[in-house]
């Protein structure tokens, strides 16, 4: 497999685990249903959201919603590294 500088690999292992994948299934494809991830360790949060993205979004919009416009910015450039 060559290197493409993405962790997807990583990142369907992690969609894969039975309680996230559980969390992530019970999504339907037409649900506006949110994803709510509370319990998650805020420094997880850029990671658990690139899971869910690739996981949820294909053909789709994924929205995050933060807190502030700084938890936003640190998001967004973390989120860009997975």
């Amino acid at each position: 497999m060559d290197y493409t500088g993405a962790h997807n690999d990583l990142l369907d292992a992690a969609a894969g685990h039975p309680e996230l994948g559980k969390l992530l299934s019970a999504v339907g494809e037409d649900s506006a249903t949110p994803v709510l991830m509370g319990d998650v360790s805020e420094q997880a949060w850029p990671f658990l959201g690139a899971v869910a993205a690739r996981k949820l979004g294909e053909g789709r919009r994924v929205w995050f919603v933060c807190r502030d416009a700084r938890s936003q910015e640190e998001f967004a450039s973390e989120l860009g590294c997975w």
